[in-house]
């Protein structure tokens, strides 16, 4: 009967170095992979703000190409010069018209042309037949500036 205990108890013992060692293989299999969890998590953390500096970096370089870009400039230019052309135009079309009016705007695009001011807005509403209106840009001056010269 000792000889039958003996046995048992040594085979309980086996199993439990057995289980033992299975027990730290697996705590050590988890460690392993909480650890490259970690590295995973830092790793994303870093790749998701390199993607937000680049998407800011290109952001960036799109409002710095924009506020370089002369060809805005020229475009708003160019639209102006040609509406004050057209302007001028459309009074010389006028059967009576203000030669005032007419040397207002051709000294606002010889202006735009010389770049002495900034551009005006566009000033198409006074053609559309208001006798005697002046643009906005033209209601500030007084009577004696608007008037032609009598000699």
């Amino acid at each position: 009967m000792a000889l039958l205990l003996w046995r048992t108890t040594r085979r309980q013992q086996r199993s439990n170095a057995l289980l033992s060692q299975q027990k730290g293989e697996l705590d050590a299999q988890r460690a392993h992979a909480e650890q490259a969890y970690q590295v995973l998590q830092t790793t994303q953390a870093q790749l998701i703000q390199k993607e937000k500096m680049a998407s800011l970096g290109e952001l960036t370089a799109g409002i710095a190409q924009e506020i370089k870009n002369p060809l805005n400039f020229v475009n708003n230019f160019s639209e102006v010069s040609a509406e004050l052309l057209d302007d001028l135009a459309a009074e010389q079309q006028k059967p009576t018209p203000d030669a005032a009016f007419e040397a207002a705007l051709l000294a606002d695009l010889k202006a735009n042309l010389l770049n002495d001011q900034p551009l005006r807005p566009p000033r198409r509403h006074h053609c559309a037949g208001h006798a005697g209106s002046q643009p906005p840009s033209y209601r500030h001056q007084t009577a004696d500036q608007t008037q032609p010269a009598h000699r």
